[in-house]
């Protein structure tokens, strides 16, 4: 709501957020097939993974019908490449700072990038992205963004978000 509404969320609506936090307030039953809630209001988010996902679903669809040379991009931040010529596909990796992009190859691998450099909102002059950290309910502040290259997008998209969060340590 304090994102439609252009303002920062106060410290009880933080507060409040955090007690749906956790895997605590979810139980898998694996028999069963079933997820159930321990919480009211808790939800499943797929935010971190689910564009990475999808772009790997792609990947098989195209595989599957022998395509050896193909690039998936999912908004630039989830990117996957099949073959490649020479050194590969040119992928640019988006930042906070236009003018200076990063560009590189990628062959049969994936890139996942997580921060504020692609999706984020403007409160006060001062750039917010859509990554929070759940042990506090606050944006990581220490890492503005990562990427992370590696062999499948789910698992690129994971690391990225994962980096964000916990920090250059």
């Amino acid at each position: 709501a304090a994102q439609r509404e252009g303002r920062q969320p106060t410290s009880a609506e933080i507060a409040a957020a955090r007690t749906l936090v956790g895997l605590d307030r979810v139980k898998l039953d694996a028999s069963a097939g079933s997820v159930t809630f321990l919480t009211d209001g808790a939800i499943v988010s797929f935010g971190a993974v689910g564009k990475g996902y999808a772009v790997d679903r792609m990947g098989q669809v195209l595989r599957a019908r022998e395509v050896s040379h193909a690039l998936v991009s999912a908004g630039g931040s989830s990117v996957l490449a099949i073959g490649g010529r020479d050194k590969g596909w040119s992928v640019t990796v988006r930042s906070e700072r236009p003018e200076r992009p990063l560009r590189l190859s990628l062959r049969d691998g994936a890139l996942g990038t997580s921060g504020s450099g692609g999706q984020f909102v403007l409160l006060d002059g001062r750039r917010h992205g859509r990554v929070v950290d759940p042990r506090t309910g606050h944006e990581p502040r220490s890492v503005r963004a990562a990427t992370v290259i590696t062999s499948d997008a789910t698992t690129a998209d994971a690391l990225s978000t994962a980096f964000v969060v916990a920090g250059p340590e």
